[in-house]
């Protein structure tokens, strides 16, 4: 069973020192809760089941941010979404997302996607 997990990420290249936490939400949040009921919904989108926060420097800037992932068990197939919310700040830009990614491990492969809801 996965508890909590801490990475610390220090890049002097990109000015980046920052520390990321990941906990178990308790209970699965089911996706429509934080995304919205979306035309066209695919039943088969996992629950969130993490939480994450990320607070330090990004490129010299402040950075902080909080959200929500789903759990292992939906990296395992490519055919499953994997849901994504996240409301990040670096300096003075902000970045909210709220979605899926298909095939997350293989995201920079020809046919991975991201859908974004909001």
């Amino acid at each position: 069973m996965f508890d909590r997990g801490q990475i610390d990420f220090k890049d002097a290249t990109l000015k980046a020192d920052f520390q990321a936490l990941i906990d178990p939400l308790g209970k699965p949040l089911p996706f429509s809760e934080v995304a919205g009921k979306q035309p066209g919904d695919k039943a088969t989108t996992p629950d969130y089941v993490f939480g994450w926060k990320v607070k330090g420097k990004y490129h010299g800037e402040a950075l902080s941010g909080s959200g929500k992932m789903g759990g292992m068990l939906s990296l395992q197939s490519a055919d499953i979404p994997f849901p994504l919310q996240a409301d990040v700040r670096s300096g003075n830009t902000r970045v909210q997302v709220a979605g899926t990614l298909s095939d997350p491990l293989n995201f920079g492969r020809s046919g991975s996607t991201a859908e974004i809801l909001r």
